[in-house]
């Protein structure tokens, strides 16, 4: 495959995804916007500041000679003759300045040009100034001067004007006065373009399933499409936003399919290794982590009796959102690992049973301060090992790997790592530095989950269980972190809202 080598290494045709292109020249349409109108205001001014305009008025004079009864060979011999001088007579700077009197100026105002038309005897005048008055007038005061001087100097030639004036209509500049403003707004627009075009595909971002075979250092789970987040009418009438769930009867089929080849990998995973917990993380907010969690948690619990989900992101809780649940104190993951002591009554009575989905749900209702203590803390390690020996599968939702070191902690108690990757998102250099944190620990990376894969294709092929189907659904996201530290209080907490579906 050809690469293309501009300022990010080994960036390849195959790992560019044309919607992610055309999104970016969408969000960024205003600099083109920008760039076009500066290069037209620019170039108008500059084309009205320095560019004069002008206008050309032009009249033909014969030569013709004075004696009847001369011959026609000394006729042609007076009038060739006579013409070139005739010629250079009427550009004269005496006759210029006898003009320029009568028109009421020290100086011609304009540029007097004459020449003779080859073969003929006759010499063409044109006189170009800045308005077509001056053109006009100007071609009329050295028309009425001119005899001054022939009379005394031409005594055998004539000189009689053999078509009027004509009057200036049309600057000469005019269509570059207008072509050119629009001519410099589309080079700037192009050339916008062009830098935007060389931003996105040396972003370095993971845009489609061969962009994470090529720069990720882990395998590729699945593919989760883009998917409406309003797909009745009464939702898109009422503009509701709701958490995007398999257990949500609109939920698209290739969506859930995505879903339950996690939860198809995850099983394969007990069955070969035993493992039981399972972390869900991504390196940056909005990838969609959450959401991810909550939907592998419910595809598991179709299958399982005993699968909880814990929301471990002590900082930015979210899954009590995503499954819209009003919290206590009680029944809070929180409020557990603060606990001076734990019985198994206590993990139970802090448990949420969800019947319709049969899933289980430990939330974090409130953030907790002092969050990376309470996950490194023996009390943490107890709570996971009374969840083991409870459940079939614990899924656990955690901060960002790239803010925070909660995910490291919670990464050396559980058995594997599922990192989720939004198209378009981080970079694949800090996707990478994840990975190599993730290996520091004591947990195995399962592999990545390319979240929000979106393309211009009608028909992608995602491998879905051995099956190619097609994918263009909407996938958005909405919380995102806001941390603020203090000289002495230590950190606290913000949620910067955004117009989204899902939750970081």
């Amino acid at each position: 495959m050809e690469k293309v080598s501009l300022l990010h290494p080994e960036v390849k045709k195959n790992t560019i995804e044309p919607y992610c292109v055309v999104h970016f020249f969408m969000h960024n349409f205003w600099m083109i916007i920008c760039a076009a109108l500066t290069l037209f205001m620019g170039t108008h001014l500059v084309m009205s500041l320095f560019i004069t305009p002008s206008y050309t008025s032009t009249t033909n004079i014969a030569v013709t000679s004075k004696s009847i009864s001369s011959t026609n060979t000394v006729l042609t011999y007076a009038t060739e003759s006579s013409s070139a001088q005739f010629s250079a007579l009427l550009s004269s700077p005496s006759l210029l300045s006898n003009a320029a009197a009568d028109m009421g100026y020290s100086k011609f105002p304009g540029k007097v040009l004459s020449s003779l038309i080859p073969d003929s005897n006759i010499i063409k005048l044109t006189v170009t100034s800045t308005s077509p008055r001056l053109a006009y007038t100007g071609v009329l005061a050295i028309l009425n001067n001119y005899d001054r001087y022939t009379e005394y100097i031409f005594d055998s030639v004539v000189l009689e004007i053999s078509s009027a004036p004509t009057i200036p209509r049309k600057e000469h500049s005019a269509s570059v006065r207008k072509t050119a403003p629009f001519i410099a707004a589309a080079v700037g627009a192009v050339g916008v373009c062009v830098l935007l075009y060389m931003f996105c595909i040396i972003s370095g971002t993971v845009q489609n399933p061969t962009g994470v075979n090529e720069k990720i250092d882990a395998d590729l789970l699945a593919t989760i499409p883009h998917e409406h987040k309003r797909r009745t009418l009464k939702s898109i009438l009422n503009r509701q936003k709701k958490s995007l769930l398999i257990s949500n009867a609109a939920t698209s089929f290739f969506y859930a399919e995505s879903i339950h080849q996690i939860r198809a990998q995850i099983e394969h995973r007990k069955h070969r290794r035993g493992n039981k917990t399972f972390l869900v993380s991504s390196v940056g907010e909005n990838e969609g982590k959450s959401t991810v969690a909550a939907n592998i948690a419910l595809s598991l619990a179709q299958k399982h009796k005993r699968v909880l989900l814990v929301d471990a992101d002590l900082r930015k809780p979210a899954q009590h959102r995503v499954f819209e649940q009003v919290t206590s104190s009680e029944k809070n993951f929180g409020t557990l690992l603060q606990k001076e002591s734990l019985t198994p009554e206590d993990l139970i009575d802090a448990l949420v049973y969800r019947k319709a989905d049969n899933l289980f749900c430990l939330f974090t209702g409130v953030p907790c301060r002092h969050s990376t203590s309470l996950l490194a803390s023996e009390r943490m390690k107890q709570i996971l090992e009374m969840l083991r020996k409870h459940f079939d599968y614990v899924v656990i939702d955690s901060p960002p790997l790239g803010y925070f070191s909660d995910s490291e902690l919670l990464a050396d108690l559980a058995d594997a790592t599922i990192l989720i990757v939004r198209q378009d998102g981080v970079t694949d250099i800090m996707i990478n530095d994840a990975i190599d944190s993730l290996e520091l620990t004591n947990c195995s990376l399962m592999g990545v989950v390319l979240n929000d894969m979106r393309s211009l294709s009608t028909i992608s092929n995602i491998p879905l269980l051995g099956k190619s189907y097609s994918y263009g659904y909407s996938y958005g996201y909405g919380y995102g972190y806001g941390y603020g530290y203090g000289k002495k209080s230590g950190y606290g907490y913000g949620y910067g809202k955004k117009d989204g579906y899902g939750y970081g």
